[in-house]
């Protein structure tokens, strides 16, 4: 069970949970006699956490060749989780994330189905999309403090929440690519100028 454990990344998934959290609690300041059923806020955390971490297990299942050589410990390159299993495992915590979100209301409904799409989506062809890959990302790390006040039925107060974490979010994300690229570049050059060096 471990090897599914490390596969949906915990602590990320965590993370996308305590973020909900927030969103929730920030909509119960304004009116505490949400909490009174707490049921919603309940399942909308279980149901983050279930759709994050089928994100991280699709990611590695798309990944694994890259992976084999960048992160060959993590359990499919590994061989402790094939990668059939790691596929059918995503879509059960896909289809179970989303399932919950049927017990609260639509606009919850509609960010997990949403999400989900988004997520394979970006694991498939959007991660080396530097613009798109990282609006993407912003969304869906914004997007989580949306989750929470939708489970309260308040859009508004988590909607500014998520403006500005998917802004900053998507800043930092293009930010680290340029700084990817320049140091590609200068490794490109140094391994260029040590070939010339080599040749002469």
């Amino acid at each position: 069970m471990l090897p599914y454990i490390t596969l949906i990344r915990p602590v990320n998934a965590f993370m996308s949970v305590v973020a909900v959290l927030i969103g929730g609690l920030l909509v119960a300041g304004k009116n505490p006699a949400l909490l009174s059923n707490p049921y919603p806020l309940t399942l909308v955390l279980i149901a983050v956490f279930l759709i994050t971490g089928a994100g991280n297990a699709i990611n590695d299942y798309i990944d694994v060749e890259s992976d084999k050589v960048n992160k060959p410990k993590r359990p499919i390159p590994s061989g402790r989780v094939s990668r059939r299993s790691a596929l059918a495992f995503s879509i059960v915590l896909f289809a179970v994330g989303i399932i919950l979100t049927l017990f609260v209301n639509w606009a919850c409904i509609l960010i997990a189905v949403i999400n989900s799409i988004l997520l394979v989506i970006y694991s498939y062809s959007l991660q080396d999309r530097i613009l798109l890959g990282n609006i993407v990302i912003g969304y869906l790390v914004g997007s989580t403090f949306l989750f929470g006040g939708a489970a309260l039925g308040n859009l508004l107060l988590p909607g500014l929440l998520m403006l500005l974490a998917g802004l900053s979010t998507i800043s930092r994300e293009i930010v680290k690519d340029l700084e990817d690229i320049e140091g590609d570049r200068k490794s490109f050059l140094k391994k260029l100028a040590s070939g010339v060096k080599m040749r002469l």
